[in-house]
């Protein structure tokens, strides 16, 4: 038999829970507005997918099963893979790390190619989808889409089997990419400029003939105790501002409702 103060217990457990969910649901931001007005001035062709990791819900989304050309997104796959690796012992951090971090660090290190033959590229094109469940996207053919990076994004969010250092390293690998040939971070991160975000980011772009034929950012998105992934892959903008424009319009919109 429930004394009375188990039943009190129970329906205080029962409110709070209930309170907490609709606190989660009324959090949720609806960024479409925000990409459509961003697409409405974009010059070339886009796909779009934003996941807010708090509600796990897409909040906004154009285009998100379009495939296009990976650029360097294709080393999300093999550095992921890669640091399981480490993590099982089958390769050792000494030998590899340096390359794993490169890989996201400075986005046109050679060395990543080297790991992808060294796990093979029909592997690793069936480890994407037996082992992470990711089905429309073919690493050896160079092709993915919105939604796939973005589910990408997700493992590396969770870090589901590997150590706190492991998941230190590739944080900091997405975080922190100082000027070296190249400013890798002019693109989606150099949108939030009010020291509010922070944006864990990989980029990937090929210009051609005054475009950009592609230019893709793949990011976790920090911001006022707000977690985002936002993944944007275009082809022929005229501008890496362009990219940094919608990362200005998203910081606003956020900031905007945080306020």
């Amino acid at each position: 038999m429930i004394d009375g103060s188990e039943v009190v217990r129970r329906i205080s457990s029962a409110v709070i829970k209930e309170a907490e969910e609709a606190k989660k649901v009324s959090s949720t931001v609806d960024l479409q507005p925000t990409v459509n007005a961003w697409l409405a001035g974009f010059s070339g062709d886009a796909g779009v997918l934003i996941y807010d990791l708090d509600n796990d819900s897409v909040v906004a989304e154009h285009q998100p099963n379009k495939k296009f050309s990976t650029a360097s997104l294709y080393k999300l796959f093999v550095v992921y893979e890669g640091y399981k690796r480490v993590m099982s012992g089958e390769w050792s951090l000494d030998s590899y790390g340096k390359c794993l971090d490169l890989a996201i660090r400075e986005s046109n290190s050679a060395c990543a190619e080297k790991m992808w033959a060294q796990i093979g590229r029909a592997e690793l094109d069936k480890i994407v989808r037996d082992d992470f469940g990711i089905l429309d996207t073919k690493v050896s053919a160079l092709t993915s889409t919105p939604a796939d990076i973005a589910e990408m994004m997700k493992l590396y969010y969770r870090g589901d089997g590997f150590s706190e250092e492991i998941r230190e390293k590739i944080f900091d690998s997405l975080l922190n990419q100082p000027v070296t040939k190249y400013d890798w971070r002019r693109g989606l991160p150099a949108g939030f400029t009010s020291g509010k975000a922070k944006v864990y980011d990989k980029v990937g772009w090929e210009a051609a003939n005054g475009y950009w034929r592609l230019y893709h950012d793949a990011a976790i998105v920090e911001i006022e105790e707000r977690n985002y992934i936002v993944v944007v892959m275009t082809t022929n903008a005229k501008s890496h501002r362009e990219i940094a424009k919608f990362g200005a319009m998203l910081e606003a919109a956020l900031l905007d409702t945080s306020a």
